[in-house]
C-alpha cells in the first residue's frame, strides 16, 4: 500500500451510449413534431494530471475531447430523408476519485455541424457559435470504467444536452 502524496497520471477513453433529450423539438434544426427523445453514440477521451492521497485519493485536471452524433431518418413527400447533428466536445476536466469510485467535473464547448441528406443529396453546415456545456460524471473504475455523464449545454444550444452511459478503460 502506497501511503503519502505522489504524482499520478489518470485519464480514459470512453464509448457512449446516449440519450439526447428535445432534439425533434429543436428550432436548431427544425424537426418540429418529432419525439422528445433520440439515442445517440460517441467516443470520449480524458487525462488528468494530479495527485494521489496514499492509495485511496485522486485529485487532477486535464483536458477532455468528445464526438458525438445523433441520427434521425423518415421518409418525406416519397423521399428518404436524414438529419445527424455531431458535437465535436472540447474542455477541461476536474477528476476526483476514491477508491474505484471517481467523479468528473468538466466545462467546455462543442463545435456542431448538421447533415441533411435527401435521396442522394447531402449538405452538411457547422454552427459558426461555439456551444457551451458543463458535464457530471461518475462512475467506477478498475481498469475497466463505467459511468454515465450528464452534459448540459448554455442557451440557445439547450436541446443539444444529453444522457450518456459510459464504458471502457481507465488509466
Amino acid at each position: 500500500k502506497k501511503e503519502g502524496v505522489s504524482f499520478a497520471l489518470r485519464g480514459g477513453l470512453f464509448a457512449n451510449v446516449e440519450i439526447w433529450n428535445n432534439l425533434g423539438k429543436s428550432t436548431l434544426i427544425g424537426l418540429n413534431g418529432e419525439p422528445d427523445s433520440k439515442i445517440g453514440f460517441g467516443l470520449m477521451g480524458l487525462l488528468t494530471a494530479g495527485i494521489d492521497i496514499d492509495d485511496d485519493m485522486y485529485l487532477g485536471v486535464g483536458p477532455h475531447f468528445g464526438g458525438n452524433f445523433w441520427r434521425h431518418s423518415q421518409k418525406i413527400a416519397n423521399y428518404e430523408t436524414s438529419v445527424q447533428i455531431t458535437p465535436l466536445d472540447f474542455g477541461v476536466d476536474i477528476a476526483f476519485g476514491f477508491d474505484d469510485l471517481y467523479f468528473i467535473f468538466g466545462t467546455g464547448s462543442s463545435s456542431v455541424s448538421v447533415t441533411a441528406e435527401v435521396g442522394s443529396d447531402s449538405k452538411t453546415v457547422e454552427i459558426p457559435d461555439k456551444a457551451p456545456y458543463k458535464r457530471l460524471q461518475m462512475g467506477w473504475s478498475d481498469g475497466l470504467g463505467i459511468g454515465f455523464s450528464i452534459v448540459s449545454y448554455s442557451a440557445p444550444f439547450e436541446n443539444l444536452g444529453r444522457i450518456e452511459f459510459n464504458m471502457g478503460f481507465t488509466l
